[in-house]
């Protein structure tokens, strides 16, 4: 058969569209999952699915070295009961632990009524009476034996509460922890008795709550999740305001506070919440596994939801959001704050930059969309963006305020030893020289400024203080919080102040 002209061109053109489907076809089709350091972070506990479990990663690292016989959260199980797991998953995680489920009824820790919650407030900023906050004193009165078991579980240095989720297989994103409103508000409870006990000059049993207050802030803080790491947090900086009253606001004993700086040298530090922001990685990677299991994106807000996930390159985001995560975690890292916060500010706009690009390309991004590999940058830059901007925290504030209650929990050791001083010399210092050597060393730097902290005698009295966040001298002034003060005229410095 001759071939004439035309017969040509119909056939490059077949040719032509033959090969274009075939291309398209080998872009279109679904990208497997790569594990590896580069996308999964870890290489196993595998699911029967191939994909990684995360959940059972964390739980092997939190449970490396616990026993029944040194679990604290056995005694914490006892004091708060049953509702420390999820009733769904509470047979098994009790199983884990080694502990039978203890009765659905007893005398549990019981949650204040939220009719008195200014009034509990007050209880943990100031020594009170309980003519004057009966509600708060009875309260601690009916929780006496729960908090008592919690004082003895604080005696021990580990922690294992597994993580528990809902999902099959189990997902780092629904992890349940039920248990932490009960432990959160125990911790506050030791603090508010502790003031009650310090305005009955009841010191040592005031003092003694404020160690158990913090003794549970450490072993909350040691869990796999960022909520453990910030109800940490929020007990441990309580208490250190707590302990600044006690130190500087009462007359101990110098036996006392001797006792009092042995027992702050031997409190070990707080868990870095930077540890809990790096497992938050997790929380990404598996919302990714999620969804390649699903193979769908209906679970995802917006326009996103109606992409198709054979479009997306699950490895590349994993790559990328390892990437995002690397970058977060190097920022937070920065000791100098200044530095820190220049770093994380960048890269909340960063983010919301990429937020802009994928919900609105322009022309040629549109014409860029009608080819396979085009398309799959798009959907995949799409779903990598969205899962950031559910997933990431905003780290900023979470690093500060770590900083600023570890810099309080230092300036503790500063303030015995002041008192200390006092007690034995009938004077404060005139010079944080003249502490050395019997009392101290030196001052403990000062995070924020890089200095050492600002010390100055008040008359028959004494400050030292941090300059706090904001990075300036306020001249030991902390009005924070204070409803008459513009937020542009705060003052934040970190102040230990002794009147007389």
């Amino acid at each position: 058969m001759r071939l004439t002209k035309t017969r040509i061109y119909v056939l490059i053109v077949l040719l032509a569209c033959a090969a274009y489907a075939t291309w398209w076809w080998a872009e279109w089709y679904t990208v497997e999952l790569d594990i590896g350091p580069e996308t999964t972070v870890i290489t196993g506990p595998l699911n029967p699915d191939g994909t990684v479990n995360y959940v059972a990663y964390i739980n092997a690292q939190l449970s490396e070295g616990v026993t029944p016989e040194n679990n604290a959260a056995i005694g914490l199980a006892r004091a708060v009961g049953p509702t420390l797991f999820h009733e769904d998953v509470r047979e098994r995680a009790f199983e884990i632990i080694g502990m039978v489920p203890p009765p659905e009824h007893d005398d549990y820790f019981e949650l204040l009524d939220d009719r008195h919650e200014l009034e509990f407030l007050e209880a943990t900023r100031a020594p009170w009476s309980a003519e004057k906050l009966p509600a708060i004193a009875d309260w601690l009165k009916i929780n006496a034996k729960p908090l008592a078991l919690i004082e003895t579980a604080t005696t021990r240095r580990h922690i294992y509460i597994p993580l528990v989720s809902l999902d099959d297989p189990p997902s780092a994103i629904t992890i349940m922890v039920p248990g932490l409103t009960e432990l959160s508000e125990a911790g506050k409870a030791f603090i508010a008795r502790a003031m009650l006990k310090c305005a009955g000059q009841d010191l040592a049993g005031a003092w003694k709550d404020l160690l158990t207050a913090r003794r549970l802030a450490r072993l909350i803080s040691q869990g796999g999740s960022l909520i453990e790491g910030l109800v940490g947090m929020a007990i441990e900086a309580e208490a250190c305001s707590a302990c600044r009253v006690v130190v500087a606001g009462h007359k101990a004993s110098a036996a006392q506070l001797r006792t009092w700086g042995r027992e702050l040298d031997a409190l070990a530090p707080l868990t870095d919440i930077r540890k809990a922001m790096a497992a938050e990685r997790f929380s990404f990677l598996d919302a990714v596994m999620m969804l390649y299991r699903a193979q769908s994106l209906a679970e995802l807000d917006g326009d996103v939801s109606t992409m198709g996930a054979v479009w997306v390159d699950w490895n590349e985001v994993l790559r990328r959001g390892n990437a995002w995560y690397d970058r977060s975690q190097a920022a937070s890292a920065l000791r100098d704050i200044a530095e820190r916060h220049a770093r994380l500010k960048e890269m909340e706009h960063d983010l919301e930059k990429m937020r802009t690009e994928v919900s609105g390309g322009s022309v040629l991004d549109v014409i860029r969309t009608l080819t396979p590999p085009g398309r799959r940058r798009q959907v995949t830059e799409t779903v990598t963006v969205h899962l950031l901007s559910v997933v990431y925290p905003s780290l900023t504030r979470i690093a500060d305020n770590h900083d600023r209650v570890v810099m309080e929990s230092e300036m503790l050791q500063v303030a015995a030893v002041l008192a200390l001083h006092k007690a034995e010399t009938g004077r404060f210092p005139a010079k944080p020289a003249d502490l050395a050597p019997k009392y101290l060393k030196a001052l403990p730097r000062d995070r924020f400024s890089g200095k050492a902290l600002v010390y100055k005698r008040e008359g028959k009295g004494c400050v030292v203080y941090s300059v706090g966040l904001n990075l300036t001298d306020d001249g030991g002034i902390d009005n924070r919080g204070d409803e008459d003060v513009d937020p542009d005229d705060e003052k934040d410095d970190i102040v230990i102040r002794f009147t007389r």
